[in-house]
């Protein structure tokens, strides 16, 4: 095979490789006859013979052509040489993961960015198709903050029949993964759930739910209510509505969140613009219960489902443009998170800490941490039921990791070469219906039992 410079692939000749994935490598290129750069995506030589990566990669390039939006990255081009497929794009040097690095982003900057990822999810899905893959390092940035939705190798058709995995299969990363898609129902609520994970991560610096296992954090998302105290810690402080519209967007029911990216959106804005400080009641953890067909969960103080009451419809919020970030403290004993001045722009080469299920490589599968189950305290009397409660308890626990674990195909996560985003495509390594291994990682895909589909 050639080597960058010597290679040319289509109208394009290959500068150097920017990324690396579990399905290819992403390279700037240059055009032979235009003074335009671009990023051309190839699939690994070792995958072009497996059926269904081949057919991942045709249907991103199918589905971003069939999709015409501002906030869309688009396909230029898409052919094969020397028997490799390979897709051209616009080349972008930064992603929002890139611009997290430095930590949480002034909230009417959040609400620019959030408004431009609702337009782009709503347009996707008034064409029928689901992403499935909705976080930062798939929200490329250009020069002015115009901010563009890329990936779309494990989006998904609604009109059935298009899906690569098998019934009841998950694809996805599990940060981001709303509890249903998690058992291989995603819908374009799921996606709206992702987003309403982007939408936190972008007010804090961190994710809600982390973890030091796939199936802890998967777990999360079905059991626990959103963690209130990272938004509450900010400084200078959020409107206290922003915690109502944060509990909707991550609501466990699909029913509950919001219909669509503009009611997010518009929800937003007007949590911004209704101000205020005063904090709201200490958070009440509770935990939902994972049956059912999206789990279920009360969170105390949070808006009633839609449905009883239409979405008010709202300005278009914050003009979109410039690219703040700021320094942040991550939890523990670390100072609150502070913004910087509107005008220090972080650098494209940055990438965000390590984490132990970050955008990167994810890490060996850890057992589930014994402190989710509460202990009881024994008494000097009947301490029998006791140890039964707590014994019972454990069992409910084991059993849950189990369900989880049996319905997830994991994201192994992006890598690049030197920590800037993959030039307009994530050349990830989620993982399709099959184990794969990238470093010490691994992913499971079992086929479950068939879950009812939620209404």
């Amino acid at each position: 095979m050639a080597v960058p410079g010597e290679r040319i692939l289509g109208s394009y000749r290959l500068v150097e490789r920017i990324g690396k994935g579990g399905m290819g490598e992403v390279y700037r290129a240059r055009h032979l006859k235009l003074p335009r750069d671009a990023a051309v995506k190839i699939l690994s030589p070792e995958l072009v013979d497996e059926a269904d990566f081949l057919a991942r990669f045709d249907r991103e390039a199918a589905a971003i052509a069939s999709l015409d939006h501002p906030n869309i990255l688009p396909v230029w081009d898409y052919g094969e040489a020397e028997g490799i497929p390979y897709l051209v794009m616009p080349l972008m040097r930064r992603s929002l993961k890139d611009q997290l690095a430095n930590g949480p982003l002034p909230p009417r900057e959040v609400a620019a960015y959030l408004r431009q990822m609702a337009d782009a999810l709503d347009y996707a899905h008034a064409q029928g198709i689901v992403h499935r893959d909705i976080k930062p390092a798939n929200m490329l940035l250009n020069e002015r903050g115009h901010l563009y939705l890329s990936d779309f190798g494990i989006a998904k058709g609604l009109s059935g029949g298009q899906g690569l995995t098998r019934a009841g299969m998950s694809v996805g990363t599990p940060e981001y993964m709303a509890p249903e898609q998690a058992r291989g129902q995603a819908e374009p609520r799921s996606d709206l759930y992702a987003l309403g994970v982007v939408l936190y991560q972008m007010l804090t610096g961190r994710v809600p739910y982390g973890g030091t296992s796939v199936v802890e954090i998967l777990i999360k998302h079905v059991q626990e209510p959103p963690p209130l105290l990272p938004l509450r810690n900010l400084v200078p402080p959020l409107p206290p509505a922003v915690e109502g519209v944060i509990g909707r967007a991550l609501a466990k029911n699909p029913g509950e969140r919001y219909g669509s990216g503009r009611a997010l959106a518009d929800a937003f804005d007007a949590a911004l613009a209704a101000g205020g400080t005063s904090r709201p009641a200490p958070e009440v953890p509770v935990s939902g219960r994972a049956g059912g067909p999206a789990g279920e969960s009360t969170i105390r103080g949070f808006p009633p489902p839609p449905g009883e009451q239409a979405p008010p419809q709202y300005g278009q919020g914050a003009s979109h443009g410039a690219t703040v970030v700021g320094p942040y403290g991550g939890g523990g004993n670390r100072p609150p998170p502070q913004y910087r001045s509107p005008h220090a722009l972080g650098g494209p080469g940055q990438t965000p800490p390590p984490g132990p299920h970050g955008q990167g490589a994810v890490p060996g599968y850890g057992p589930i941490s014994p402190h989710a189950v509460p202990q009881p305290v024994p008494q000097p009397r009947n301490r029998t039921p006791l140890l039964i409660g707590g014994l019972v308890g454990l069992l409910a626990l084991l059993l849950a990791c189990v369900g989880v674990a049996a319905l997830v195909a994991v994201n192994l996560g992006d890598s690049n070469a030197n920590g800037t985003a993959t030039a307009g495509v994530a050349a990830s390594g989620t993982v399709v219906a099959v184990a794969l291994a990238t470093g010490t990682a691994g992913a499971l895909a079992t086929a479950p039992a068939p879950v009812p589909t939620p209404t």
